[in-house]
């Protein structure tokens, strides 16, 4: 009871692409019977790595775990304290390093006759304004603007390396009018003084979050417009293993202009996905504009809010309860 114990090797940890490390514990004094792995006591820390290395038992350096792209980490403790030869599973962590990609469209009038947006205003921003608005860390993988912006890059099998390659996606630029029956985005494919007409892609032509996606913004007209039934047609392709989490929209005419995008960072900082899109919608839109958050029911409340609570629910399948929810600004 007088002596201040500490456990070798008492914390055993596995992600899905490494073998095993392992931590030290410590009393945190006399008796107390609370052990921790403070770095004031042993440096005994695990850190999130892409490479595979343990350096313990050189415990004044940080172990390091390898972990790729959303793993589980696996936590065995020693049962009793001190005994190696005894590891228990005590808990398992799912670990994700959240990255983020923007695309827009602006140069309408340039490229095909039509409008001059201001849709930079949203996926630009967006992306410069996350990290310093959310609270949360955030790696930027891409940033593609006019023709830099493809369908290719958000069409089901070849999104890999753009749109399904990050957590958060964004787009903005041309949607569609409500009362047509086709729902798409509007991609310009070549430079004036061409000007051929726009590609478009369908929500059958869409597969996002079946690698990595998870939370997907398109700020256009009209692009959620319909019922739940024929907006599952987003997940329809999927091959059943994971979707995307939520897709955030609107269902009839919106706008985009500068400053609309550094307000959802901030918002993405204070409440939950879904409700930080409705914040969106009620502070940037005009009176009327229906914005619609269509997901797995599960994943409804899934927050980013670096103050907390923090929730990320685990991937659903195209099996999940598929629904949505609007607010229309007064």
């Amino acid at each position: 009871p007088d002596v201040v114990e500490d456990f070798n090797e008492a914390v055993a940890v596995k992600s899905q692409t490494s073998g095993y490390i392992y931590t030290d514990l410590k009393e945190t004094g006399a008796d107390t019977q609370i052990f921790r792995n403070s770095i004031a006591d042993r440096g005994e820390l695990l850190y999130l790595f892409t490479e595979d290395i343990d350096d313990y038992p050189a415990t004044m350096d940080p172990d390091k775990i390898k972990v790729m792209n959303e793993e589980v980490l696996y936590f065995y403790l020693t049962i009793p304290p001190g005994n190696t030869s005894n590891y228990k599973w005590s808990e398992d962590v799912m670990v994700d390093r959240a990255e983020i990609g923007v695309e827009w469209q602006d140069q309408y009038a340039h490229y095909n006759h039509a409008t001059l947006l201001e849709a930079y205003g949203f996926s630009e921003e967006l992306y410069e304004g996350i990290n310093t608005s959310s609270g949360t860390t955030w790696f930027k993988n891409f940033k593609y603007e006019d023709l830099d912006s493809q369908k290719s890059h958000w069409y089901y099998n070849s999104d890999s390396g753009y749109t399904d390659s990050v957590d958060i996606a964004a787009w903005a630029g041309h949607g569609t009018n409500p009362e047509w029956e086709h729902h798409v985005m509007y991609f310009f494919k070549d430079d004036w003084p061409w000007k051929e007409d726009c590609v478009l892609l369908y929500w059958t032509e869409i597969d996002w979050g079946d690698l990595d996606a998870d939370w997907v913004f398109i700020s256009t007209c009209s692009f959620l417009h319909g019922s739940d039934n024929d907006l599952k047609q987003l997940v329809s392709s999927v091959s059943g293993e994971k979707c995307a989490h939520l897709i955030c929209s609107f269902t009839n005419i919106s706008h985009v202009h500068q400053g609309y995008g550094t307000y959802l960072a901030e918002q993405l900082g204070k409440k939950s996905i879904k409700q930080a899109w409705f914040k969106y919608c009620d502070n940037k839109q005009q009176s009327g504009t229906t914005a619609k958050v269509f997901g797995a029911e599960e994943c409804m409340d899934d927050s980013l809010a670096g103050p907390g609570p923090i929730k990320v629910s685990r991937n659903p399948t195209i099996e999940s309860t598929w629904t949505s929810e609007t607010y229309t600004k007064p």
